[in-house]
């Protein structure tokens, strides 16, 4: 693979993408600049935009774009959401498979070999690097001095949990789509996210280990009830060994951050039920079509906690497609989310089931690792179409 390919600085761009987007100017951050580049620079080469907007996807687009022009104006309209709903696009038609895997890898690897050495105190660097312009759109002064302050380990991604999201759709890929398994590189990306003590890391693993002992032991036994006692009895064991050693009682004593009651600043009501109380604020309208800025600013400042981190509209995905685009514009996006499930390859599938699961827990509506797992599910699952015909 050359490094000076126009494939390998497109799958390095999408795949630093998580990393590129801390940087940047308001809402040109770098993802944004060097993605607007290479779009630039394929269009000139084909004479034509290089983007592809699957029909389910179309409709949230043009539905998102009337929506937040029709309530916020031109000059305040979700620039930076668009500019990623077209990039998108652009990287469902630009990306190459096997150059995008590859690169995957090698910046994965590059991480783990940084966080290693964070984790053995070997170098002491944040995972938000200190005299480069920090994304306003995306990341707060007050949420860059938090980051900043925390002793947890995270490579060069904002926090942990990040990592741990940036890992999982290549531990999937890497369990389901090899037939040669490489169970060293899946044994360091497992317990790189083990190390991470990132909630969303276990819970993604948990996924890929059920949907894996689910679908593969059932193709080879006729003991239903077996496979699923030997998985459950596996998880268990595992489960228990882990918090007997002192980094898993450690991770436990987080059990606090999934407080859920109304008035604690804890992790748990944040990610979880937060989104759902500003929701509940907005008028009638604004909750079956979206809401504007102002209207969506407002019913976050009338709760406790409001500023979180410097982030008053802070919540987790299903909550943002909630309160952006309204019921309506989730049921859209909802459809475009069961059209790529279907009819794709296992890795595929997993991927979509990954990210629908983290989107009632984190925020990454239309984030870098947003970006990532779906422009991961479309080539699996064009590659799996191709494969069918062939």
């Amino acid at each position: 693979m050359r490094i000076f390919r126009k494939d390998f600085w497109t799958s390095f761009v999408l795949v630093s993408s998580p990393i590129l987007y801390l940087y940047g100017w308001g809402a040109f951050n770098f993802f944004i600049v060097f993605s607007l580049l290479l779009l630039v620079s394929n269009t000139l080469v084909k004479k034509e935009l290089p983007l592809i907007f699957p029909k389910q996807y179309l409709c949230y687009v043009i539905y998102f774009t009337f929506i937040s022009v029709l309530l916020n104006g031109f000059n305040n309209f979700h620039l930076g959401t668009l500019l990623s709903m077209i990039l998108l696009a652009f990287y469902f038609e630009s990306i190459n498979y096997s150059s995008f895997i590859k690169v995957y890898r090698i910046v994965a690897g590059i991480n783990i070999i940084i966080f290693f050495l964070q984790f053995l105190s070997i170098i002491n660097i944040t995972g938000v690097l200190q005299g480069l312009p920090i994304s306003d759109a995306y990341y707060s002064s007050a949420d860059v001095s938090y980051k900043l302050s925390v002793q947890r380990k995270s490579a060069l991604f904002g926090e942990p949990a990040h990592f741990a999201q940036f890992l999982l759709p290549l531990i999937a890929f890497e369990v389901f789509n090899n037939y040669k398994k490489n169970w060293l590189r899946i044994s360091i990306y497992i317990l790189t996210i083990l190390l991470l003590s990132s909630g969303n890391g276990y819970i993604g693993l948990g996924v890929i280990a059920l949907f894996y002992f689910v679908k593969y032991p059932f193709k080879r036994t006729t003991s239903k009830v077996s496979t699923w006692l030997f998985s459950f009895g596996f998880i268990c064991l595992l489960s228990y060994g882990f918090i007997q050693t002192e980094l898993g009682a450690g991770i436990f004593e987080r059990k606090e951050e999934l407080n859920f009651n109304r008035g604690e600043l804890s992790s748990g009501y944040i990610r979880i039920w937060r989104g759902y109380e500003i929701f509940s604020r907005l008028c009638p309208e604004a909750k079956i079509f979206g809401s504007s800025k102002r209207e969506l600013t407002d019913a976050a400042n009338q709760g406790e906690w409001y500023d979180f981190l410097g982030n008053p509209e802070y919540m987790n995905t299903f909550q943002s497609f909630l309160c952006v685009s309204g019921i309506l514009g989730t049921i859209i996006f909802a459809f475009f989310n069961y059209e790529l499930f279907r009819r794709n390859s296992d890795t595929g599938k997993t991927v979509v089931l990954l990210f629908t699961i983290l989107s009632f827990m984190s925020s990454l509506y239309f984030s870098g690792i947003m970006l990532i797992y779906y422009v991961f599910s479309y080539v699996e699952k064009e590659r799996y179409s191709n494969n069918l015909k062939t």
